[in-house]
């Protein structure tokens, strides 16, 4: 039997910060703490994800839209859950400067298989690219 690691380490984490569900707080732990833990489990949650679906992709996936589009949304995810608990703004554009990374290799793949994939995939994945690039401005400037 295969153990499925990155659930499981995703099971343990929401177990040791009292539970993936909403509701009071384990004993001693206050609002702060609870958001941070919470916080944590939603990074890591989204990076199991990701890392699953990056793995499809290293198995050479077809890249299909609908492919395309998880991909995008958990990269998405991950930043949005990395940004919301970084401690610093370097954090942030680090994570958004990751995710434009992704999106950016993304569309070159596309781009080599130029008869490939229809028109309206590449300017979906552009859209992504330019929308990567207004978070990371975003975050840079603070907002």
């Amino acid at each position: 039997m295969r153990i499925n690691t990155r659930l499981l380490t995703l099971v343990l984490l929401c177990r040791a910060v009292g539970g993936c569900v909403a509701g009071t707080p384990p004993a001693g732990v206050n609002a702060s703490q609870s958001l941070r833990r919470a916080g944590e489990a939603r990074v890591a949650a989204a990076q199991a994800t990701l890392d699953a679906i990056e793995q499809r992709y290293l198995a050479n996936e077809p890249l299909t839209p609908d492919f395309l589009a998880r991909l995008m949304t958990w990269s998405q995810r991950l930043m949005d859950a990395k940004v919301a608990v970084a401690d610093s703004r370097a954090d942030r554009v680090a994570a958004a400067e990751r995710h434009v990374a992704r999106c950016r290799e993304l569309l070159h793949v596309l781009e080599r298989r130029r008869s490939e994939p229809p028109d309206w995939v590449l300017a979906t994945q552009r859209y992504h690219v330019a929308d990567a690039d207004y978070r990371l401005v975003r975050i840079e400037a603070g907002r």
